[in-house]
């Protein structure tokens, strides 16, 4: 028969014999196209070959994962402990994939794994997955794993998580509502808040970065007791992070005065080299509560120089902590000509912010 057909299982199932690896690979291919259940025990036989070659028995593992079945799921599981690295990585991808809960133990189990890229396809599946069982021991490799690389795929597999528990909160309450920090002292999400919160004073920017946007997506309070305190014990610059972040916060829960008085207070401690991407960013915020508060003039008054400050003072790492600044900047000036009835204005801003934006793209 031909490939697709399951009448050509069988032979399938012999050619995973052949003598040929190549033969051996492109039959467990075509058994994964077929998706005949009939294969699992031939396949599952392949994959406990320690003498079959490793890219076989990465095809095999693959196979296995599309089929997708209770005793195909315990196979996988046990893979995750083989002894070659690659299909152990190999592994957690597929099962990241299938995300299934019933293989969440042995996902948690191989956190704990000594090669790095395992350890990662690991926590990238537990976040697909999305079960708070994972919650506790993702953050205790959070806390104690001295590899660069873990913390922002951990924070990523948090957020992940967290989102599926606001999801499948009693009353059908979405991450997009829980806005004050009563709303998330509720089991794991009270954990993951915290470890993020904790990890805005990190000593690696990016792990920095990337927990201030969860916690946006969160929403969570810009006057949560913790990030208060945090505030008040950091470095400067971090602190002036922080401050940053609650302004935002403020801003998506439509509080435009509080975010207005404290981006203001920010503006005026940040305008040195080493702080120029907050300052840009400060800019951009207060501008953007003008624009709210239908105050074109004051959104003039923040963004009329900071295109060419912009041109001027923001390398390309700084520029890259405030992701398309130039455009928007660009934009605002334009809705800000708008409402002021000053057309020419406006579609010189645009203008610009078009050949901003195809700079930025670049």
């Amino acid at each position: 028969g031909k490939i697709g057909d399951a009448s050509a299982v069988p032979a399938l199932i012999q050619a995973l014999k052949d003598k040929d690896k190549d033969v051996r690979r492109g039959a467990a291919y075509a058994l994964g196209k077929i998706g005949d259940a009939s294969a699992v025990p031939a396949l599952i036989q392949a994959l406990k070959d320690k003498n079959e070659y490793e890219d076989v028995r990465e095809k095999v593992t693959k196979v296995l994962g599309q089929l997708g079945n209770k005793e195909t799921l315990m196979i996988l599981t046990e893979a995750l402990k083989d002894k070659d690295r690659h299909i152990r990585r190999n592994t957690a991808d597929i099962l990241r994939e299938v995300a299934h809960k019933d293989t969440v133990p042995a996902l948690i189990d191989a956190l704990k794994d000594e090669d790095t890229d395992v350890k990662i396809a690991a926590v990238n599946a537990l976040g697909e997955i999305g079960d708070k069982k994972a919650v506790s021991a993702l953050i205790q490799i959070f806390k104690n794993d001295k590899n660069w690389r873990i913390p922002t795929n951990i924070i990523k597999a948090l957020s992940k998580i967290g989102k599926r528990m606001f999801q499948e909160n009693p009353g059908g309450r979405s991450v997009e509502l829980i806005k004050s920090e009563e709303s998330i002292k509720n089991g794991g999400i009270s954990q993951i808040t915290d470890v993020l919160i904790e990890s805005l004073n990190d000593k690696m920017e990016n792990v920095r970065l990337e927990s201030a946007q969860v916690l946006k997506e969160f929403q969570l309070s810009a006057e949560h007791p913790q990030l208060l305190q945090l505030e008040k014990t950091s470095s400067f610059s971090i602190s002036l992070e922080i401050k940053n972040l609650r302004v935002s916060l403020y801003l998506d829960d439509q509080q435009y005065q509080k975010g207005l008085l404290l981006a203001e207070e920010i503006f005026k401690n940040v305008q040195s080299e080493q702080l120029y991407a907050i300052f840009v960013n400060i800019s951009l915020q207060i501008a953007k509560i003008y624009l709210e508060l239908k105050e074109p003039d004051k959104t003039i008054k923040y963004l009329g120089e900071l295109g060419p400050f912009i041109d001027e003072h923001l390398s390309k790492k700084n520029y890259d902590r405030v992701p398309n600044a130039l455009s928007k900047t660009y934009i605002s000036l334009g809705k800000a000509y708008l409402l002021l009835n000053q057309s020419e204005k406006a579609e010189q801003a645009y203008q610009e912010a078009e050949e901003a934006l195809q700079w930025e793209s670049s």
